[in-house]
């Protein structure tokens, strides 16, 4: 049985890469709370695999939509 917790962590850099964004844009989607949800770790940000994947999904869908 996998959980929340089994989920690869990915750094900023690589979803930086995953979205052929620049990490300054992924930043200031945080800044403003949009973009795929991110977890703190202490001074460390990172984003679970599952979520950057779920939140690629939602675009796509709204892209089709409008």
């Amino acid at each position: 049985m996998s959980g929340p917790l089994d989920d690869e962590l990915l750094t900023v850099e690589e979803v930086a890469e995953r979205l052929r964004i620049s990490r300054k844009t992924l930043d200031s989607w945080r800044r403003i709370k949009t973009g795929p949800r991110w977890i703190p770790i202490g001074r460390r940000t990172v984003y679970s695999r599952r979520d950057v994947d779920e939140w690629l999904k939602e675009q796509r869908e709204s892209a089709r939509s409008a």
